[in-house]
């Protein structure tokens, strides 16, 4: 019996929930936006920004990745709120 799975340690599993969470909050954020071109345009650009580093497997790169996703939402959620 073959398995394709792949087993995370502890930090891994923590981590990849960490990106989940942001990218879910991320999504969640865009659907405050009430031009609706300009929302669709940010969640094209998270999606493919979450799929291009889809690959990293190195913790560091992730994490670096993370931030910048981090900061990116904190930006967006700055822009939203002051045009309201």
């Amino acid at each position: 019996m073959r398995s394709d799975k792949v087993v995370l340690n502890l930090r891994q599993f923590m981590l990849r929930q960490e990106v989940l969470k942001t990218y879910k909050d991320i999504l969640k954020t865009c659907y405050k936006i009430d031009d609706h071109t300009y929302r669709k345009e940010i969640i094209e650009w998270t999606r493919h920004d979450f799929k291009m580093n889809k690959h990293l497997s190195d913790e560091t790169g992730i994490k670096i990745s993370l931030t910048r996703a981090k900061m990116s939402l904190k930006e967006l959620t700055t822009s939203i709120d002051m045009a309201k």
